[in-house]
């Protein structure tokens, strides 16, 4: 049902994207001279019970947070962000992005923006979940 282990880890991968993964993280370096405009669609939020998404959130919250939720050092600096994704499909018709920020020395909630997040970060890691 889209409910997300504690024990969850943050592998890399040899894929050549991100989009060939169902359920994945990306980690995004804050960029401050960027600024790329992008134009697309906006996709409609995933109907998600509020209780699992909250559940999802907290868990992930803390594990991004444990030295060994990650097999690779990412070296994160203030204004940093990783994205989340969890594909639903099967249950809620999509996918849900949970996103963090890093802030003095640990990762914090912030809301997704997919525009925001482009202009000013550019990818720099990604992986799947296992």
């Amino acid at each position: 049902m889209c409910k997300i282990s504690d024990k969850i880890k943050f592998c890399t991968c040899k894929a050549k994207s991100s989009d060939s993964l169902k359920n994945y993280w990306v980690f995004h370096r804050y960029d401050k001279g960027r600024f790329d405009g992008i134009v697309g669609t906006c996709n409609l939020p995933v109907l998600m019970d509020e209780d699992i998404v909250k559940y999802n959130e907290e868990t992930l919250l803390k594990r991004v947070n444990e030295a060994d939720a990650f097999d690779i050092d990412l070296q994160p600096k203030n204004k940093d962000r990783l994205e989340i994704v969890l594909n639903c499909e099967q249950h809620f018709g999509g996918d849900l992005h949970i996103g963090f920020e890093y802030k003095k020395g640990q990762w914090v909630a912030c809301e997704y923006d997919l525009f925001e997040w482009t202009w000013k970060h550019t990818e720099n890691a990604f992986g799947k979940l296992k």
